[in-house]
């Protein structure tokens, strides 16, 4: 089973904006989520991985649950990584399709694609001994699930549909921009 551990947890007030980045071990896998953007997010990344006794170097995968700035500024920080979207693999000069949904990132983590927030937008889904940990990006942004309605959605209708797909399959969610959260029970 993997481990999941919010490395940065992110946030959104006014022009303050900073993604939540999460780590993800399975067996020999490393994999950093939306290494985003902040003004001292190389150095608390880290200092987060140092805590785990990781350095840049130890990251096997990148992820990226979409491509706003906000999520992808610092992928640069793993410059021989693999770098997983919702269907490609980017690796040195390399462009190569994987397959999408279900692609597998390791025995214990899948990509999920949920788009709505952009046409893009996928989730990694991740077994643990907790439950199913669903890493959302922007599906949601925060953890009480707003906003409800998306005002930088390109589709709220496909949105909606990407939420319902990770409520049926989730016991846990990180959003795009908080905590960790238990799905609610309804």
């Amino acid at each position: 089973m993997a481990e999941v551990k919010v490395l940065i947890k992110g946030t959104v007030k006014e022009e303050l904006v900073i993604p939540t980045t999460t780590l993800i071990l399975d067996k020999e896998e490393r994999i950093i989520v939306d290494p985003g953007m902040g003004k001292n997010k190389p150095d608390v990344l880290s200092k987060s991985l140092a805590s785990l006794g990781l350095k840049f170097n130890d990251i096997t995968k990148v992820f990226i649950t979409h491509y706003h700035p906000d999520h992808t500024r610092f992928i640069g920080l793993f410059p021989d990584v693999p770098l997983f979207d919702y269907k490609y693999i980017y690796q040195g000069d390399r462009w190569t399709d994987h397959d999408g949904e279900g692609q597998k990132l390791s025995p214990g983590v899948e990509i999920l694609h949920t788009p709505g927030h952009t046409e893009e937008h996928a989730s990694l889904k991740v077994k643990t001994h907790e439950g199913i940990v669903v890493i959302a990006g922007d599906v949601w942004w925060f953890s009480d699930m707003t906003p409800r309605e998306d005002e930088m959605a390109v589709d709220q209708a496909l949105l909606e549909k990407s939420r319902a797909k990770i409520l049926k399959v989730a016991d846990w969610i990180i959003p795009g921009h908080g905590r960790m959260f238990k799905k609610p029970n309804k």
